[in-house]
C-alpha cells in the first residue's frame, strides 16, 4: 500500500476491506432470509406471470433466488477488489487473516485485478484444490471463468 501510514493503519484499513463487503451483504440478505418463504413465493408469481404458466417447476424459484445472490455477491466483491486492489497493494491483502470461503474467494477476484494472469491462475488452482468445500470450488471456478472472459474480450478488442 503507499503512502505514509502506520502498520496498525493499514491493517486496519486491509481488516475493513475484507470485513465491510460481508457486513453489508448480511444486512441486504438478512430481510429476505428471515422471511423466505414469502421472497420465494413471490419470485415463484413472478415466474407465473412472465411464463404465462400456472405452475413453476418444483425449485426454480429458489435456484434463481440462489443464482442471484451469489451474482450479487461477486459484483460486490468485484467492485471492492477494483476499488482496493492493484500490484502494489495485493502483497499486504494477501497477509490477511482469511479465516471464511468469502475472505478466500475475494482475495482471489483481488488478484485476479491485481496479478498477472499466471499468478492468479495459480492462485485459482490452489484454492479450488485447496479442501472439498463445494461453495469454495464453485466460486473459484466462476472467478477463473470470468477471467477467462475478460481475458477473451480483452484480445479480441486488441484485434479489431
Amino acid at each position: 500500500m503507499r503512502g505514509n501510514l502506520r502498520a496498525d493503519e493499514k491493517n486496519e484499513i486491509i481488516d475493513k476491506i475484507y470485513r465491510l463487503p460481508n457486513r453489508i451483504l448480511f444486512e441486504f440478505f438478512q430481510p429476505c432470509y428471515n422471511r423466505f418463504d414469502e421472497f420465494e413465493e413471490s419470485v415463484d408469481q413472478l415466474i407465473r406471470e412472465y411464463t404465462k404458466k400456472d405452475t413453476v417447476p418444483e425449485g426454480m424459484a429458489k435456484s434463481i433466488i440462489l443464482q442471484s445472490s451469489w451474482a450479487l455477491i461477486l459484483g460486490l466483491y468485484d467492485n471492492v477488489a477494483f476499488s482496493c486492489s492493484d500490484s502494489s497493494s495485493i502483497a499486504a491483502l494477501d497477509k490477511f487473516k482469511m479465516t471464511s470461503t468469502n475472505h478466500r474467494v475475494l482475495n482471489l477476484i483481488m488478484a485476479e485485478n491485481a496479478e498477472n494472469a499466471l499468478t492468479f491462475s495459480k492462485k485459482a488452482i490452489r484454492l479450488y484444490d485447496s479442501n472439498e468445500d463445494f461453495l469454495q470450488k464453485y466460486l473459484a471456478r466462476c472467478v477463473a471463468e470470468v477471467h477467462v472472459i475478460k481475458q477473451n474480450t480483452l484480445e479480441l478488442g486488441n484485434l479489431i
